[in-house]
């Protein structure tokens, strides 16, 4: 079964070299809007105070963009933290967002989709997404 789908989601020239495309990558993907719409979404929120890349996991948080709910995966001791291989595993259909390692990820039933292959890495939190299409 392949968990690993490279997807840059069209960016084109809007966010070049913009910090934080991959939370944008990754409302995208998750909710369905296009990569326009998810960053203007995001802008919307955080808008002027957005100061080195967007803040999803925030939003996230607070139970806007769609959000059915909340996955913690904390550190304990003596055990390794889930990675994205071992959550499309337990859980194969959704759509959700995860929160990485100094990344954020779009996960749609099974299949991780991103620009590189992130599966390796561990997994803080998730959050299922209910799609906007």
């Amino acid at each position: 079964m392949r968990i690993y789908r490279h997807y840059d989601a069209g960016k084109g020239k809007r966010c070049k070299g913009d910090s934080g495309d991959c939370q944008v990558r990754a409302l995208h993907t998750a909710t369905g809007m296009t990569y326009s719409k998810a960053w203007d979404a995001l802008y919307a929120l955080q808008g002027k105070y957005r100061t080195s890349g967007f803040k999803l996991t925030l939003y996230l948080d607070n139970g806007e963009l769609g959000v059915v709910r909340k996955l913690s995966f904390p550190a304990q001791a003596g055990k390794s933290r889930m990675t994205a291989v071992q959550f499309v595993r337990k859980y194969p259909k959704g759509n959700y967002i995860l929160h990485q390692a100094h990344h954020v990820v779009a996960v749609e039933d099974g299949v991780v989709y991103d620009k590189f292959d992130c599966t390796e890495r561990c997994v803080y939190a998730a959050w299922e997404i209910v799609s906007v299409q």
